[in-house]
């Protein structure tokens, strides 16, 4: 039973009319209400079962089909309130706290801030959950609660046990998008899009590659194409078909095959020793599409550009003073790794304090397209850091250690 004052809270009066014209076995029933100039009494069906929020704190890791399980429940009840006639119902405050779970059935509770399709309302909803335009004078539509879902997923795939699939957390940026119009129109849309990202039983047994690995430079300088050039000639050496990928519009490759002279070129890719490249021949050529193979995507200093790569190597230079600016943020996303080039123990160790994460030496390399022991060895080092989580470079575990 809720017995609040109508001046401590103005919308308890909706929530009782929502709830009375609503039968979903996600959404509580509310048997009976009254009110009177004062205060609003609800009689509401007693939920036994726990938040989302309670249960994360006791559960640090959760399968990928408990997060589909309890989103696609989710998904089916916003779906049924966006349905609602004569006007849908905008939620507008999903959050962990507001859903519980009851043995294996989602509910979502707490409607006092819903409200109808097509009226404009000001500060609603709680700012680290919910979509910035409901807190600006603004229509809002169903995808404020398809970017509150987002937020959702988010939390989930955080105590993921295994690794997000690239098309998974290219979803997720998707649906947290600044601009209403970036996100999926619907909620059916959005669980259309979350079950084709879901990774297939075959992708789950571990035994692959990611398709794109990004390679970005905290700064312009600090050797960015030379490590995606070593990375992209050591994996064709040990039978990972990889393909570079100019995104820089730089044109750094071109200039340092042209003063080598020794490449040859077929189907508009370059060859040299181990390794294959595509060339960024400039906006008024098309460019080509590299085959089935890994992409090794030169992304410069550019993290728009990796938006949708499986994987990251973020490098780093020993010299501080040429980072303009280390992304933080990004450095700590779990599919990236920190490379210092040239590797310097005493400014990695630094390095590694500040962002409470390891951080790799790239050995002074003088050649990028010939390999040697020392880059065998940290590329190994990567991989190896992935084993036991699901899905990445697992076939490096025959080869020997260099």
């Amino acid at each position: 039973m809720k017995v609040i004052s109508k001046n401590e809270f103005q919308g308890l009066s909706y929530e009782a009319e929502v709830l009375c014209s609503l039968r979903h076995p996600g959404i509580p029933i509310l048997y009976d209400y009254e009110e009177d100039d004062e205060v609003i009494c609800l009689v509401e069906e007693y939920i036994r079962g726990v938040s989302l929020t309670e249960y994360l704190l006791h559960h640090s890791t959760i399968s990928r089909d408990w997060i589909y399980r309890t989103m696609k429940q989710l998904c089916e009840i916003l779906e049924y309130l966006h349905e609602q006639q004569p006007k849908p119902i905008l939620y507008q405050d999903l959050k962990p706290e507001h859903v519980m779970l009851q043995g294996d059935q989602v509910i979502l509770i707490d409607y006092g801030i819903a409200y109808p399709k097509g009226e404009t309302r000001y500060g609603a909803g709680t700012p680290e959950h919910s979509a910035p335009e409901q807190f600006v004078h603004t229509l809002v539509d169903e995808r404020s609660d398809i970017y509150a879902l987002g937020k959702i997923a988010q939390l989930l795939y955080a105590h993921l046990r295994a690794k997000m699939s690239r098309r998974e957390r290219v979803l997720i940026q998707r649906t947290l998008a600044q601009n209403p119009m970036e996100r999926p129109a619907t909620v059916k849309e959005w669980l259309a899009s979350f079950e084709a990202a879901m990774p297939k039983a075959s992708e789950k047994k571990g035994k692959h590659f990611p398709e794109e690995i990004a390679v970005i430079g905290a700064a312009r300088g600090v050797g960015t194409t030379h490590v995606a050039i070593a990375l992209t000639a050591y994996l064709n050496q040990h039978h990972q078909k990889a393909f570079f990928v100019d995104k820089t519009n730089q044109h750094t490759l071109q200039r340092i095959l042209r003063q080598r002279g020794e490449y040859k070129e077929k189907d508009g890719i370059i060859y040299h020793n181990t390794f294959a490249g595509i060339l960024d021949m400039g906006p008024a050529i098309p460019g080509t599409t590299p085959p089935k193979g890994i992409r090794v995507v030169d992304c410069g200093t550019d993290w728009e550009m990796a938006r949708e790569s499986d994987f990251y190597l973020y490098i780093c230079s020993a010299r501080p003073w040429l980072d303009e600016g280390l992304h933080t943020e990004k450095a700590m996303d779990p599919q990236c790794r920190i490379i210092l080039n040239p590797g310097n123990p005493g400014v990695g160790r630094g390095l590694a304090k500040q962002l409470h994460k390891k951080v790799y030496g790239f050995p002074v390399d003088s050649d990028p397209f010939l390999g040697s022991k020392e880059k065998d060895k940290l590329w190994k080092r990567i991989w190896e850091s992935e084993e036991g989580r699901e899905g990445m470079f697992k076939s490096f575990k025959s080869h020997p250690k260099a």
